[in-house]
């Protein structure tokens, strides 16, 4: 049995991290799941090793903390624990979720602002 650390995220849980990075995270620099899918993936396969205190607050775009605030710590060690399974799917072997079933559950439009908020950042990495 696999332990829950490195359990593929569910459709589920993809849907409420998307939700959370969208509508919950206070800065417009944040990123949005796709792109927090790719810097993971990114970090995980990189030949050097970063800790999380390093990596975790350029998620949020602020550059200063490592979680943005919540309503309450269930709510922290939720989104956390979801952060911190997509990036142990990037160190497992066969049976993690792939790069191309992330890519397209984004493309599918789970949620329409996504659309609109990628074409007010511009490209990924620049800023439109």
């Amino acid at each position: 049995m696999t332990p829950l650390a490195f359990e593929p995220l569910s459709n589920e849980e993809l849907d409420e991290l998307d939700h959370f990075m969208l509508h919950e995270v206070d800065c417009d620099e944040g990123m949005t799941l796709d792109t927090l899918d790719g810097c993971l993936h990114a970090i995980a396969i990189g030949p050097k090793a970063f800790m999380r205190q390093q990596w975790m607050p350029g998620i949020w775009g602020d550059g200063d903390s490592m979680m943005q605030p919540v309503e309450s710590i269930e709510k922290l060690n939720q989104i956390l624990g979801l952060i911190m399974r997509m990036f142990n799917m990037h160190h497992r072997g066969p049976g993690r979720r792939s790069a191309g079933d992330l890519s397209a559950m984004v493309h599918a439009g789970v949620s329409g602002s996504r659309v609109r908020r990628r074409r007010r950042l511009g490209p990924v990495g620049f800023p439109a």
